[in-house]
């Protein structure tokens, strides 16, 4: 007789950049010890685009498990402009992942769905170092006292934490899982790295741990349980550079919307590279950059803003794009991103 599968887990990534709302090209994969487990508990995965499905045959053997045993599935995204177009924060993809877990998240009732950050959507909090064997604690103070703790808040014995002898401020853990580890000192938690037990030679952007007991209690009150993670889209200020000497001979040129409203500030004259002089205009607020404009920006001369009247210059202006995408000046006060649009 064949077993009978039920699904139990969906995990889908959204993302407010695509028109549907869903990140249908970011890509899962498993390594090799959670395709063990995944055997061990009788369990098979099911992708789709933009998440995958967790189904069981037997809720019982999700029992014989460690509470802080864990599933981990790592995702990448194909997209060289992902990073351009998504907001994470202080992220750093050479040194950091984002990370996700089932553990202490709470359910969404009006979504009836389990989102998996403490955050409308990802952030700084989910931007993670990663270390191999060794943790670095900033601003060490050799008069306290730290605590290792994973992610379980299971205290990592002194007996796999050792203190460099020439460099205080370093501990070499010994562990055999990777796992999240966070480090307390009177009480109060002052770093948290993912910690990988190997060297990761295919980095990913990202990793989903679930803890199959923590998985066993949400299912059990809500029978399939939907987990989220939720990106946003970078907001930028818009420059657009009228480079064609032909619009200079117009007379209150401004950009407005399908509302006839002008959400853009007064135009500006300013010399770029090769001295030039062009008219530039910027957004008086972010905008949000996305797969698929519902707007739509007209250049218009003779602009009146009591009646939103104007002639048509342009009937549809280019919108942003995640290419083109620059910091106003490095170095400086100003961190915003700014997109430009040249035409």
């Amino acid at each position: 007789m064949s077993e009978q599968f039920t699904i139990i887990a969906k995990i889908t990534i959204k993302h407010s950049y695509f028109k549907n709302g869903v990140d249908e090209s970011a890509g899962f994969y498993i390594e090799r010890k959670t395709s063990k487990l995944l055997e061990n508990l009788g369990l098979i995965v099911k992708f789709f685009s933009g998440g995958f499905y967790i189904l069981a045959s037997n809720l019982e053997l999700l029992e014989s498990v460690s509470w802080d045993q864990s599933l981990q599935f790592n995702f990448s995204h194909p997209d060289m402009e992902y990073i351009n177009y998504t907001e994470l924060g202080n992220y750093q993809p050479s040194t950091q992942l984002l990370y996700f877990s089932n553990f202490e998240t709470e359910f969404n009732s009006e979504n009836e769905q389990y989102i998996l950050h403490n955050t409308d959507f990802v952030g700084t909090k989910q931007c993670m170092n990663i270390c191999f064997g060794t943790i670095e604690i900033p601003n060490f103070d050799a008069t306290k006292s730290y605590i290792f703790k994973t992610e379980y808040g299971e205290e990592i014995p002194w007996e796999s934490v050792e203190q460099s002898a020439s460099k205080p401020a370093v501990f070499y853990v010994a562990l055999q899982e990777s796992c999240v580890i966070h480090v307390f000192s009177d009480n109060i938690k002052v770093l948290q790295v993912y910690y990988s037990t190997e060297t990761m030679w295919r980095k990913p952007l990202g990793i989903v741990t679930l803890f199959p007991r923590t998985l066993l209690e949400h299912v059990a009150t809500n029978e399939m349980v939907n987990y989220t993670i939720c990106f946003k889209s970078r907001e930028t200020y818009w420059k657009y550079f009228l480079v064609n000497e032909a619009y200079k001979t117009f007379e209150g040129l401004s950009i407005i919307n399908k509302d006839k409203k002008s959400i853009f500030k007064v135009a500006q004259r300013q010399n770029i590279i090769n001295h030039s002089e062009v008219i530039v205009f910027e957004s008086i607020n972010k905008l949000p950059l996305l797969e698929y404009y519902n707007d739509n920006l007209q250049l218009v001369s003779d602009y009146n803003p009591d009646s939103g009247s104007g002639k048509i210059v342009i009937k549809k202006l280019p919108f942003a794009s995640p290419a083109q995408i620059f910091i106003q000046e490095p170095h400086s006060d100003d961190e915003n991103y700014y997109s430009h649009i040249y035409f």
